[in-house]
């Protein structure tokens, strides 16, 4: 089959999809299975943009092989594949898929060139007569592994099972810390990888690894936003055991890259340019949002308008980083930049050690035939002045929520770009803040909605709609104030506002005003509630989880908010259950080697937000809560035991 490549961009060109090259062919662009919030059923939408021609210029690129060994022989018709996967644009929806050769029936190869100092970012499925993905050892999707491309080299991965299997076979766990590599200091908010299991290292560089098959595995860790250079190396895991690692990370230096870009004429005049990537900085959350998508328009810088049809940015970025990025005008997946053939656009940048300008070009904002559909909604008066009004779409299953552009007077617009060469039919619907589900237009309120409906076609769409009422913010009947003589308290009570532990990534845009908010009731504490989750009961799994808990840096930037406006800040961590508290209590192992497991994860919990608690002058801590109950001395279940 002829080949095409992955590598053949420059170092700052673009790509559209991700091509490679070598004995395998590209046989399907999308991805499948458990990912997000894709519905009951965890099924992928088949979503994607047809195969690119390969870029012209060459660029140093080396063979990588993979080599896989799956628990069981395939069925026949059935093909191991390797998909590298798309992070800016969504992990489900534009992944590149590559056959592999059978070895023999349990072990498949595939040599692929990939560009060197990339992080790819990969998983295995099974395509034919099956569809299925590979899972961990407590049957969840594995999100992506990871391989850092330092010049030609390989690597070998176990597969524990398949989506729709149960493992009930052995695991071993991984117990490291990571430090930087030159001053020796803890290093938290480190992704770490091995195995197809992923964590993040604490406030004090710790993490742990659980349920990982026995044997040799890539043991990866990478920084989110690039401050820390990507490491890899390997670590033998044994059944029952623990291995203990210590990973020492180099710290990458910053530069300045400056972006301009060049837009469209049909670009509507004042809407926000944003840039969407696979970093923090660019709007990635590392999360398994709705819809897919990693990366959401509510945390993608927005460009400088020059005038005629140029933007500009510039930003500091560590050198090294393997930069893929796009222009949009929604997030990675909505008004993202097409190249006029229809392809979709994902841009690569290895950030070099001096600062750097590029010089883009947007082709198109639009993908497929149809043209594009302006949304035009009034919303009502006593919306309050601040607020922003969102859009939200669903293709398949509600997407992440994207700002709309103001035209005042209780107005908002948002022009649809596409891509509509992959969406027949949709709905769609309005809300408050980013708290689609929640804050909602009346007529469309919940996440069971299926909201307003629309069909893309080839004539120019005006949708015009009104709000009639938002819910949650009625219109009050007028009512009567009570004049009561009030003591004034001393200077010691403790006037506060506890903010509630649910979480969403976009949330964070309007934690600045919130804080406002709070001083304007004349309160003199904040109350915040960082959250990790225990998404396993044996063994147990209790950290953080990127888009369902904030990380380290979120928590940090709340109090700087609250303490600059001289509020006082408490921090009461607390954990997010499975299910409810008192039930994950009662289905829990509780014999007395799985109680000193859970007590290792509490305490490294509690020094956590210690460590961030002492280190950002907090005014007080808040340990336990009602849920802790079963884990004191003579604590009771909640049905007595």
């Amino acid at each position: 089959m002829r080949k095409t490549s992955l590598s053949k961009f420059a170092i700052f060109v673009f790509i559209a999809t991700l091509l490679l090259s070598g004995p395998a062919c590209t046989f399907s662009l999308f991805d499948f299975g458990g990912i997000g919030n894709l519905g009951n059923d965890g099924n992928t939408p088949i979503i994607g943009n047809p195969t690119a021609a390969p870029e012209p210029t060459p660029v140093p690129s080396a063979e990588v092989v993979f080599t896989a060994h799956i628990p069981a022989p395939l069925a026949a018709g059935d093909i191991l594949a390797i998909s590298l996967l798309d992070e800016v644009t969504g992990l489900a929806l534009n992944a590149s898929s590559y056959p592999m050769e059978m070895v023999d029936p349990q072990t498949y190869r595939v040599s692929l060139p990939l560009p060197l100092n990339a992080v790819v970012k990969y998983r295995y499925r099974i395509t034919g007569n099956i569809r299925a993905q590979e899972t961990t050892s407590d049957n969840m999707t594995v999100r992506y592994r990871m391989f850092k491309v330092d010049g030609t080299s390989s690597a070998e991965d176990a597969i524990t099972s398949w989506t729709g299997q149960t493992y009930t076979g052995p695991s071993g766990h991984i117990q490291g810390l990571a430090v930087d590599s030159v001053s020796g200091v803890p290093i938290p908010n480190l992704l770490i990888s091995a195995g197809g299991v992923q964590t993040i290292s604490d406030a004090s560089g710790h993490f742990y690894l659980e349920g990982i098959l026995p044997g040799l595995h890539l043991l990866s860790a990478y920084s989110m936003d690039g401050t820390y250079q990507p490491f890899q190396q390997g670590a033998q895991v044994e059944a029952g055991l623990v291995t203990p690692v210590q990973i020492h990370v180099a710290p990458a230096a910053l530069v300045n890259v400056t972006f301009t870009v060049s837009v469209p004429d049909s670009t509507v005049q004042g809407a926000p340019v944003r840039i969407a990537g696979n970093i923090q900085q660019l709007g990635n959350t590392f999360g398994d949002l709705k819809g897919g998508f990693s990366a959401i328009a509510d945390r993608m810088p927005t460009m400088n308008a020059l005038g005629n049809g140029r933007y500009s940015l510039t930003m500091q970025v560590p050198v090294g980083t393997d930069l893929r990025y796009k222009y949009t005008l929604g997030d990675g997946f909505w008004n993202a930049e097409h190249k006029t053939s229809g392809e979709t656009v994902i841009r690569r940048l290895v950030v070099p050690e001096t600062d750097i300008t590029l010089d883009d070009t947007v082709e198109s904002w639009q993908a497929g035939p149809s043209s594009p559909i302006v949304f035009d909604v009034n919303v009502p008066a006593n919306t309050p002045a601040g607020d922003v009004v969102y859009i939200q779409f669903s293709p398949y299953a509600w997407t992440e929520p994207i700002p709309m552009w103001s035209m005042g007077n209780n107005r908002w617009t948002y022009k649809l770009y596409g891509p509509f060469d992959v969406i027949n039919s949709m709905g769609y619907r309005y809300c408050r803040n980013a708290q689609c589900g929640s804050a909602d237009d009346v007529a469309t309120i919940g996440t069971a909605n299926a909201g307003r409906q629309i069909a893309p076609s080839l004539a120019p769409q005006d949708i015009r709609d009104t709000v009639t009422e938002w819910a949650w913010l009625g219109n009050d009947e007028p009512y009567t104030l009570v004049a009561a003589s009030i003591q004034a308290s001393n200077t010691d009570f403790m006037t506060g506002i506890e903010f509630q532990s649910n979480y969403e990534p976009n949330w964070i845009n309007f934690t600045a005003q919130a804080m406002q908010n709070v001083s304007a009731l004349h309160a003199n504490w904040v109350f915040l509630t960082p959250s990790w989750s225990f998404s396993r009961m044996t063994p147990l799994v209790f950290a953080p989880q990127p888009g369902i808990d904030p990380l380290q840096n979120e928590t940090i930037l709340m109090m700087q908010q609250a303490k600059a406006l001289n509020l006082n800040v408490a921090v009461f961590p607390t954990p997010n259950f499975a299910s409810s508290a008192d039930e994950w209590w009662m289905n829990a192992p509780r014999d007395f080697g799985w109680w000193n497991d859970w007590f290792d994860h509490y305490h490294q919990f509690l020094v956590h937000y210690a460590d961030i608690a002492a280190q950002n002058n907090a005014g007080s801590l808040v340990l336990g809560g009602e849920w802790l109950a079963p884990a004191m001395q003579n604590g009771l279940l909640a049905d007595g035991q």
